[in-house]
C-alpha cells in the first residue's frame, strides 16, 4: 500500500493525498497495477495513458504538476504540460497551479521557472 502523507520536506503538516490521487498513482507507477476484469480474471497491466476526469477544481492539474515535479526530482528527465493555447498555461498552470504544488508539496525544493523564454521551463537541483 502506498503511503498517503508526501513529505519531501521539513513541514510538520505534509500533503495528505486522497484516495483518488493515490490511485492515479499507483497507475502510472513502474510496478505493474493490478485489477479485476469485467471477466472476473485477475490481470496485471502497465498503463502507458492515464485519463484523469472530473469536474473544475478537481485537483487533475495539480496532480499532474505534482506528478511531473516528483519525476523530475527522482531523475534527470524531460516533461512537458500542455493546454490548447499558451494563455490558459500561463494562466491556470505557471501563475496558478505550479506555485501552489511548489508551495504545499515541495516547500523545500530548489526550483525556478525561467519566464524570459516562451515557452516557460522549470529547472530543478537534483
Amino acid at each position: 500500500m502506498m503511503n498517503s502523507n508526501v513529505v519531501l520536506s521539513n513541514d510538520p503538516k505534509p500533503y495528505q493525498l486522497t484516495t483518488k490521487q493515490l490511485e492515479v498513482l499507483r497507475m502510472i507507477s513502474d510496478a505493474p497495477a493490478t485489477y479485476v476484469d469485467e471477466t472476473g480474471q485477475t490481470v496485471q497491466h502497465k498503463a502507458l495513458e492515464v485519463l484523469l476526469y472530473g469536474g473544475a477544481r478537481s485537483a487533475k492539474t495539480f496532480l499532474n504538476c505534482f506528478i511531473v515535479i516528483a519525476r523530475a526530482c527522482k531523475e534527470r528527465s524531460r516533461h512537458i504540460i500542455l493546454r490548447e493555447s499558451f494563455t490558459s498555461v500561463d494562466r491556470s498552470i505557471l501563475h496558478d497551479t505550479w506555485p501552489k504544488v511548489l508551495a504545499t508539496c515541495f516547500p523545500d525544493l530548489a526550483g525556478e521557472i525561467v519566464m524570459r523564454q516562451k515557452p516557460p521551463f522549470a529547472t530543478f537541483s537534483t
